[in-house]
């Protein structure tokens, strides 16, 4: 949220500097992001001054430019070059004469003016738009001023500029009552009553009394769904002159990141920037039988919104309809482009409406229309103050547009909101916020806050909340508003501190960042994608069927729409946003969830997922072709996770008509896939427009956590005597599964095997016949009861060789 120093010195006197009164409103709760300085110092217009056109002409030598002769004011006519589309003779404007430096709009680089010639013609300064001076980003034309302007006056003297501290609130959403320049200039003045000047108060805003105006003008108002619309209040005015909002309006909505419309829409602008109370002004003659409803139409009704766009309306929109049932506005979220005010709307109507804050949210968000105005209901505005924003937008209306009052108030309200009644405990609150205050120190902060405080004797109170604060409604939460007003820096020490200690264990979370440091240093990149993805990539893909996918009503994006069925789509998304920006080669994993529909169930399940694609290493003068990520990469990987979680080797067997891969492995423990990996089919990989291979692997957390809960894991004491190394040639039928030689080795040695690795295999009919392979591979050994000898190690390496030969039919090369 915007906080524009220039309008809180409006409402309440402050001394300190920008930077101090952000430590203050940090203090109270709001938080201060960032500060902005906004608007334009006098000193970045010097150089620049009111001129009058005199003549206007085409450029000989340029379509798009055209002649102007301008008397600067000093008595000199100059020849200025100017390229905007709006100039025209007998004009008042601001010119930046020769050695005036600008400082455009947006933080461009500044820019000085010199004598010069332009398309073969003179030019001896620049007739400037809004943008180039810095006043605004405009740049439609050059600034038109108002005949009256004097020739020769300094635009800064003209202009009345001045500069701004804007303040970036992070608004926490329970601060319904600091969602203006008002609400936030209450909370400051509750803490110079505690910490400065107790007598201080907020400065008058000027209001127009609406109590007893008749006028000529009438308007039925039927408010046909109570409920979502507590209090419709409005007035009628009429004598409106539509045109440009003076410039210290315009100047306090570009504060707040506006763009200024007129001066009919800028004051109720203005107004819910500094009240919190959203309006709205509707052309009084374009609303059908001079009737309001306010009612829900049927799902479907098509609505045209003033961005232009027409959108179908769902049954739970709150709308603002004419006397016809025609929607004008839905309530609370957006204007209608038919009965808005435009150039030549005489009379108007304004609405100042209280709508219930579910209400609005639903449908800001449903509609993704995310305004000013829905925020502030979202958050709970205040009912009581729907006509106080009304007398003050009466004020403001007078002296912009000459707006008159003419028709009673309307003000529905029937069931009015009233204070909320908190009994309070001022020893136990003291004791709850743990903080140095006594009971007459908290009576002094409630009455700051402008509660009202009724003593009932023994340390208790009756407080009396104000209606802009609808989060106060316990205790507990008046503690809070104590304790950010009296200063969080005033808790007590308390000497010790007590927390509790984790139980000891073999935390999930704690093996999965075990498993995640071993991943990274392994040269792996952790990313984290979202858990919402298209359900139609999901089924182009392959990945799932429809009556699989979890559908989600996302109404920040509607593309978005179902819960990711398979964790490899994050990791695709990831490597095709790298590629599109030439990163092709990735080494990614991620932790997170996948979630499939089986019939009525939905079943949710964390997976590990690898993807590897391009380069392991580049190119280099050692290695000029570099080292690409492959298959036996990614099976290395994937293989060594069940090792790391204590579970030794995975068995791997081919996968089979797996949509996912074009080939690969497979662990299945008890019936169910543990662990895959492969090759990414092409269908899946083309789905996200990624033309090089993908090798993707994936693993379930849950079931790795369950298989080592269940796994007995003994202390094995480490060896005393020095390992063993034996290699071995085994001639076996070509395609015989290297797992199966370690599956092997691993039943016979069990756990004296401490490695075994394939180094070589070789291949040659003539020496070894036909249909046979030669792996030769290295084994470590180990004993802890003490060192191998000659014959026990012979006989057992006799015993292995035997088992080779009987299950695999293996001959032994010596």
């Amino acid at each position: 949220m915007r906080i524009s120093l220039n309008w809180l010195r409006r409402y309440i006197d402050i001394r300190e500097s920008a930077q101090e009164l952000a430590d203050i409103l940090t203090s109270l709760g709001l938080e201060v992001e960032g500060m902005e300085q906004t608007g334009v110092l006098p000193e970045q217009l010097e150089g620049v001054v009111v001129a009058e056109v005199l003549e206007c002409w085409k450029h000989p030598n340029a379509d798009r430019l055209r002649l102007t002769r301008v008397d600067a004011g000093d008595g000199r006519i100059l020849q200025v070059v100017c390229g905007a589309p709006n100039v025209e003779a007998g004009q008042k404007v601001l010119l930046a004469k020769e050695g005036a430096t600008l400082h455009p709009f947006g933080g461009a680089t500044p820019f000085a003016i010199s004598r010069g010639k332009i398309r073969g013609e003179i030019s001896e300064g620049m007739l400037c738009a809004e943008d180039e001076l810095g006043l605004g980003s405009s740049h439609d034309g050059i600034m038109v001023l108002d005949p009256s302007a004097v020739v020769g006056t300094p635009a800064s003297e003209h202009l009345s500029v001045s500069n701004d501290i804007v303040f970036e609130i992070g608004l926490t959403p329970n601060r319904a009552d600091a969602t203006s320049h008002l609400g936030v200039a209450r909370d400051l003045l509750a803490w110079y009553r505690v910490h400065r000047d107790k007598n201080k108060q907020l400065l008058p805003v000027e209001q127009r009394g609406l109590r007893n105006v008749a006028g000529s003008m009438k308007i039925d108002v039927l408010v046909e769904n109570a409920e979502r619309c507590p209090r419709y209040a409005g007035m009628c005015f009429s004598g409106i002159e539509v045109g440009p909002s003076p410039e210290w309006l315009q100047l306090s909505l570009r504060a707040m990141g506006l763009q200024p419309v007129n001066n009919v829409v800028d004051v109720t602008n203005f107004v819910m920037y500094e009240m919190g109370q959203p309006l709205h002004a509707f052309d009084f003659d374009a609303i059908a039988g001079q009737r309001i409803r306010v009612m829900n139409l049927p799902d479907g009704t098509p609505f045209t919104g003033l961005d232009g766009i027409t959108r179908e309306l769902k049954a739970t929109d709150l709308m603002i309809c004419d006397g016809n049932g025609a929607p004008m506005c839905m309530a609370g979220v957006f204007g209608g482009l038919h009965s808005g005010v435009s150039d030549s709307t005489r009379r108007i109507f304004v609405e100042s409406a209280h709508f219930q804050a579910s209400s609005v949210r639903r449908s800001s968000m449903s509609h993704q229309l995310r305004t000013q105005s829905a925020r502030c209901f979202e958050k709970g505005a205040d009912p009581n103050v729907c006509l106080q924003a009304l007398e003050r937008a009466a004020f403001l209306l007078q002296i912009t547009s000459g707006a008159v009052p003419d028709s009673p108030v309307v003000d529905l309200y029937p069931h009015p909101a009233l204070p909320a009644a908190v009994r309070f405990n001022c020893q136990r609150a003291i004791h709850l916020s743990g903080l140095d205050i006594n009971s007459d120190q908290t009576k002094e902060v409630l009455l700051a806050l402008d509660m009202e405080v009724q003593d009932l004797q023994d340390g208790n109170l009756e407080v009396y909340v104000p209606t802009n604060k609808p989060d106060v409604l316990r205790e507990a939460d008046l503690v809070e508003e104590i304790s950010r007003v009296y200063g969080l820096d005033h808790i007590i020490d308390p000497g010790t501190i007590r927390f509790a200690l984790p139980e000891a264990g073999d935390h999930a979370w704690m093996i999965k960042r075990s498993l995640a440091d071993w991943l990274s240093a392994n040269g792996l990149m952790e990313i984290m994608s979202l858990s919402m993805v298209r359900s139609s990539l999901c089924i182009r893909a392959g990945l799932a069927r429809e009556e699989e996918l979890v559908f989600v009503h996302n109404t920040s994006n509607i593309q978005l729409d179902t819960l990711k069925p398979s964790v490899c789509m994050g990791g695709l998304e990831a490597v095709q946003f790298n590629a599109n920006r030439q990163q092709g080669d990735l080494a990614l994993y991620e932790m997170a969830r996948q979630y499939r529909r089986k019939g009525p169930e939905i079943e949710e399940e964390e997976m590990l997922g690898v993807w590897l694609c391009g380069l392991r290493e580049t190119p280099h003068w050692t290695a000029p072709k570099g080292f690409a990520n492959d298959f036996y990469r990614l099976k290395a990987i994937m293989s060594s996770i069940p090792g790391k979680l204590g579970l030794g080797w995975p068995v791997f067997t081919p996968v089979e008509n797996d949509p996912l891969f074009s080939y690969g492995l497979r662990w299945v423990v008890n019936g169910r896939d543990v662990m895959r990996l492969g090759k990414l089919a092409a269908k899946v990989a083309g789905s996200f427009d990624l033309r090089k291979e993908i090798w993707y692997g994936e693993a379930g957390i849950e079931s790795l956590l369950a298989m080592r809960s269940s796994t007995v894991r003994p202390f094995v004491e480490f060896g005393k005597h020095p390992y063993v190394k034996r290699d071995l040639a085994l001639v076996l039928d070509t395609g015989t599964p290297f797992d199966r030689i370690k599956q092997i080795a691993a039943e016979k040695l069990g756990s004296l095997l401490v490695d075994l690795q394939l180094f070589d295999l070789y291949e040659n009919e003539s020496q070894l016949g036909k249909g046979k392979q030669s792996y030769a591979i290295n084994l470590t050994i180990s004993q802890a009861g003490g060192p191998f000898t000659s014959e026990s190690l012979e006989a057992l390496m006799e015993e292995l060789m035997a088992e080779y030969t009987r299950l695999l039919g293996a001959y032994i090369r010596r």
